[in-house]
């Protein structure tokens, strides 16, 4: 009769595989196998493994969050400093207020970013065009119009069998 103990404890130490261990205490491989499932058996290698599995992606997941917090109060310290500009300028013209308007609405975007809030739906626009300094607003030139319909290839008339072999070898077919 086969010691179970002393072989799940050579099991968990790791002293061998199931079938190693079936060939030295001269055991049926596939009973070992199924008494080893039965009973749950892990060696310390796969007792390991397992923690380390169960355990790793929660370390991930909060060494992430944790980069995305620090790049997020980078953000803000950046919506910060660009909402300090903007309230020691004061626009001095037509032209000036549009830039103003533009550079409040880049720092109210760059803080939604910062903090992962979507833009109100009111508030979705397209992309403005970049701000030039030293010239008024930039007028964007209207998109180009697309045909409805394509028009259809010509059609060609159907050729002489002959004739299209003879086009072929003079190389104009």
């Amino acid at each position: 009769m086969a010691n179970w103990q002393r072989i799940r404890e050579a099991y968990a130490a790791g002293k061998g595989t199931y079938a190693q261990l079936a060939r030295k205490y001269n055991v049926n491989l596939s009973t070992l196998q199924k008494r080893a499932n039965r009973e749950g058996w892990t060696s310390d290698l796969q007792r390991v493994c397992n923690e380390v599995a169960t355990g790793l992606p929660h370390r991930i997941a909060d060494s992430l969050l944790g980069e995305a917090e620090r790049r997020a109060r980078l953000q803000l310290a950046d919506v910060d400093r660009a909402r300090g500009f903007l309230a020691a300028s004061t626009p001095d013209g037509p032209a000036e207020i549009g830039h103003w308007v533009r550079a409040a609405r880049g720092v109210a975007d760059l803080e939604r970013l910062a903090l992962n809030i979507p833009p109100p739906a009111h508030e979705r626009r397209e992309p403005e065009p970049p701000i030039i300094p030293g010239q008024g607003s930039v007028e964007t030139p209207p998109s180009p119009v697309a045909p409805a319909t394509p028009e259809p290839p010509p059609q060609r008339e159907p050729r002489d069998p002959k004739e299209s072999l003879r086009l072929y070898r003079e190389g104009l077919g």
